[in-house]
């Protein structure tokens, strides 16, 4: 028997409420389900996008972009904004620009800290 994400709502191990993987089209169509209050006195739910990018919409009401990736053989979560600050389209770009530093062999997270670090003591002195 052959389980698809939406059946099993497992990927990499981690359970996840189930969902599939959605389009533009579909999240455009669907955008009254991202908007409402819906995940009031629910557990976490994650509505996903190509290439492990997805929108975690916690109880409390919060929609944050998040991009699962690996580096170093460890997985790692990235936060990438908040919805609807950052829309469906900037939340790719970060997420398109980060996949050309993890080509290089450069941890994107750690180069994001790197930066604000930099910019923290220039501010300072």
């Amino acid at each position: 028997m052959t389980r698809t994400l939406g059946e099993s709502g497992y990927i990499w191990g981690y359970g996840f409420p189930k969902c599939g993987v959605l389009s533009n089209y579909q999240y455009e169509a669907d955008r009254s389900r991202y908007q409402g209050g819906e995940a009031t006195g629910q557990a976490l739910q994650v509505i996903r996008q190509p290439w492990f990018v997805f929108l975690l919409v916690n109880p409390g009401g919060s929609k944050l972009w998040r991009w699962r990736y690996r580096f170093g053989r460890r997985e790692k979560l990235m936060a990438l904004g908040e919805y609807p600050i950052v829309s469906l389209a900037h939340a790719r770009e970060l997420h398109f620009a980060g996949r050309r530093t993890l080509a290089t062999g450069i941890d994107p997270m750690a180069e994001r800290k790197a930066k604000f670090e930099t910019k923290q003591s220039e501010a300072e002195g």
